[in-house]
């Protein structure tokens, strides 16, 4: 059967966030969540302070895309506090196709710090939907309930009951 479409965004992170009066309307499907991508440069306390406040005062929950992105820009520090933000974590399947690239994520994984595991896809050659081949991997590796909880996360994130997914 064909993936179910959920209509969303992912909105590029920016100080005056909070302030967009239209920001529902990037949410993922008729939820409250958005898909965050955090800025590629080093992240200070003023970038987590914006995130409270997109929190605190717009009412919608970030989710935090691809950090296995981030993972070489920041200190261990900064990606604690982001895990302490205490919102979903997603990594692009990508990442654990490549055996050698894959560490990291995988001990995430294990710590169950990664909430959802999605495409990044673009197109079907250069960045093709590999979610497929990124939970086999999971499964593989730490098991069919690390998965099973991965897709449970995704389909509460999107606003999903019962049986079907967006995966």
């Amino acid at each position: 059967s064909l993936p179910r479409m959920i209509l969303g965004a992912e909105v590029a992170w920016r100080p005056e966030l909070c302030e967009c009066g239209e920001l529902t309307a990037l949410c993922i499907g008729d939820t409250k969540n958005i898909l965050i991508e955090l800025p590629f440069i080093p992240w200070n306390g003023r970038m987590f302070n914006h995130l409270y406040d997109l929190i605190g005062q717009t009412g919608v929950n970030p989710v935090i895309a691809h950090l296995e992105r981030y993972m070489k820009l920041q200190k261990s520090q900064q990606l604690a506090e982001v895990f302490d933000l205490g919102v979903p974590v997603q990594i692009s399947a990508e990442r654990l196709t490549h055996p050698l690239a894959r560490g990291k994520v995988m001990k995430l994984l294990k710590k169950q710090r990664v909430h959802i595991l999605a495409s990044d896809c673009h197109n079907c050659t250069d960045r093709p939907p590999n979610v497929g081949q990124g939970m086999q991997v999971v499964r593989r590796k730490l098991g069919d309930r690390c998965a099973q909880a991965l897709e449970q996360s995704a389909k509460e994130l999107a606003g999903l009951t019962g049986d079907g997914g967006a995966y």
